[in-house]
Formats: structure tokens, C-alpha cells, sequence
């Protein structure tokens, strides 16, 4: 009786930490991450914003992320799944779209104030999803 008691004591807090870690993650919420969605909330009056998203998206990435484009060369090795003409590839793509600017890889060496990401931001959480 001895031997079981000495072992569950040792053993509990491997089993309690497994339980912890079956809970989800402890990590914060991104600040774009809440009940809305992945992106974020559309904001109460996102007219300009949205507008400076779409415009940013067909006018920095549509060199090489159009449907006009069929292969990777042409592209710039952007994969043929992110079209931003095409309203269906911006909805599905949309949090990579935005985690991809957001991170500044996309457009290459060209990344995009902070005004500009947000913009992009409330385009897709307001009109992508």
C-alpha cells in the first residue's frame, strides 16, 4: 500500500499537466481574433477603410496574384490559389491574405504601413467574410 501512495503522488502532476494541455492554448488572443471572426470586427463606418484595403490588394498584388495568370513564373511564385480578383480566393485566403501583409512578406520588399495593413484588415473581415 505504501508503493501505490508513493507512486501516485509522483505520478499526479504528469497526469494533472497532461489534463492542463488537452484545455487549449494559454497563448493571449491575437488583437484581431474575437467573437467576429479571425479578422477582427468590421468597424461601425468602414467606408474609407475599405476602400483603401480593396484598392491596396488590386493595385500592390495583382501583379502577381490574379486568376489571368495560370503559372507559377508568371505569378512571381504566388501560389494559384490567392487570386484578389476574384472575389471567392479573397474569401477563402482571406486571414492568409491578411497575415501575410500584416507580417510584411507580402508584397515583397514593399510592406505596408501600419494605416495601409489595418485597411486591408477591415476590407477582408467586412467584405471577404
Amino acid at each position: 500500500m505504501h508503493v501505490r501512495t508513493i507512486l501516485l503522488f509522483c505520478l499526479a502532476p504528469f497526469f494533472i499537466g497532461a489534463l492542463q494541455g488537452c484545455g487549449g492554448s494559454d497563448d493571449p488572443p491575437d488583437e484581431n481574433t474575437d467573437v467576429a471572426g479571425p479578422l477582427g470586427e468590421c468597424p461601425p463606418s468602414p467606408d474609407a477603410q475599405v476602400t483603401l484595403g480593396f484598392d491596396t490588394l488590386q493595385n500592390k498584388c495583382i501583379t502577381c496574384h490574379t486568376k489571368e495568370k495560370t503559372d507559377l513564373l508568371s505569378r512571381g511564385g504566388a501560389p494559384t490559389s490567392v487570386n484578389v480578383d476574384d472575389e471567392n480566393s479573397v474569401t477563402a485566403e482571406a486571414v492568409k491574405i491578411y497575415n501575410r501583409v500584416k507580417d510584411g512578406t507580402m508584397p515583397p520588399a514593399d510592406p505596408q504601413s501600419a494605416e495601409t495593413v489595418e485597411a486591408i484588415r477591415v476590407y477582408l473581415a467586412c467584405e471577404a467574410l
